[in-house]
């Protein structure tokens, strides 16, 4: 038998399961968030939780554990009562085996509300979820290596990080990285090696860092690669893009209509188009046939690595007639002036009401109609 449902009965179902949805994202909550623990044989721990009722009214909550390893975990509640807007503690203990084969495994905390008799039938039960996760350390020696390529200004020195964390069971005595540079094409511009340490035991971490100068470098997107040296032992790392570039910026919009006789509000769109904090400044030179009739000053502000901000002054143009003006947008930055050259239309200020009447009149016509 086919049903068929209304798109209006759809939309409705829909609206409705996405108030209980919410309702179960925001009714109950634990802390701290996910953990990890570093496995030593026979370790045992006590970590104390919190869980937390969101909702304006009382709740129960019931808390139980799940996982391939939850038989060494216990909690001292499995179930808490709270009131609105209260949070209590409970704990959670573990001692973990002798033995346990490397990997990394996950136990599952789960806090889920416990609807009263009374409230019983349609809806959804708050529930919250937290990952415990137990790292065993490899056989022999293992590391992850990350790199991460910072921008850089032309000529400036590009730095490149490589962050490396041992999760092996045998500490590494001698760890070192070389980087390589390549253009998009896969064109080696240069190896650069980085500083070496001398020891990282199991589950630390370190970052080795290495430097290239930039200078004859074109301004473009470059790609890296480190290769680590770990005792006798080596790993790639992954890939990662870094710019070669200067600070800019973008005047990507302004006013272009004012009206005569009146004190204008005047907007400078401007984009930053670098990686880092810039101070920015502006200024508009109105003209008339190379006459300069007015300079609009802009006060310095700081933007964003590429925010995008509008820089905002006035103009006072009752002195000024209707017609069409140059004006000249300077954007100060960094010791550098981005010059805009356009045009400015200066027309004839509204008459008060005048709209307002004209909107008036077409209500009324509109309704005598109907």
């Amino acid at each position: 038998m086919r049903i068929f449902v209304s798109k209006e009965k759809l939309l409705v179902l829909f609206f409705i399961l996405t108030i209980l949805f919410s309702k179960s994202v925001i009714s109950i909550g634990l802390s701290p968030a996910d953990v990890t623990i570093y496995y030593e044989p026979n370790k045992e721990e006590t970590i104390t939780y919190s869980v937390r009722n969101t909702m304006d009214c009382e709740l129960n909550a019931s808390l139980y554990l799940n996982g391939n390893l939850s038989k060494y975990f216990s909690l001292s509640d499995s179930n808490i009562y709270l009131k609105p807007k209260e949070s209590k503690p409970f704990k959670l203990s573990y001692k973990l085996p002798e033995k346990l084969e490397p990997g990394v495994y996950t136990i599952y905390l789960y806090a889920v509300e416990i609807k009263s008799p009374e409230k019983q039938g349609i809806g959804a039960r708050g529930a919250v979820v937290d990952k415990i996760k137990i790292r065993v350390p490899e056989h022999g020696k293992y590391i992850t290596a990350v790199l991460k390529a910072d921008d850089v200004e032309v000529n400036k020195t590009a730095l490149f990080h490589i962050k490396i964390s041992n999760f092996g069971e045998e500490e590494i005595h001698t760890l070192s990285a070389d980087v390589t540079v390549f253009t998009l094409d896969n064109k080696t511009i240069a190896t650069v090696r980085t500083n070496t340490v001398h020891s990282l035991k199991t589950f630390n971490t370190v970052v080795l860092e290495g430097m290239l100068n930039t200078k004859g470098m074109e301004e473009s997107t470059y790609k890296a690669v480190a290769k680590v040296y770990y005792d006798e032992k080596t790993k790639e790392t992954n890939y990662d893009s870094f710019r070669v570039g200067s600070v800019d910026v973008e005047i990507v919009n302004f006013t272009k209509e004012i009206y005569s006789g009146l004190i204008n509000k005047f907007n400078i769109s401007v984009r930053n188009k670098w990686n880092t904090k810039i101070s920015v400044s502006g200024e508009v030179i109105v003209r008339n046939n190379s006459k300069e009739l007015s300079v609009i000053k802009f006060v310095e502000e700081t933007m964003n690595p590429w925010e995008t901000r509008t820089l905002t002054s006035f103009i006072d143009a009752t002195n000024i007639p209707i017609g069409s003006y140059d004006i000249e947008i300077n954007v100060r930055y960094n010791s550098k002036t981005k010059t805009k050259f356009a045009s400015l239309d200066v027309v004839e200020k509204p008459r008060e009401g005048i709209n307002l009447d004209y909107k008036k009149l077409f209500l009324i016509s509109t309704i005598t109609i109907l």
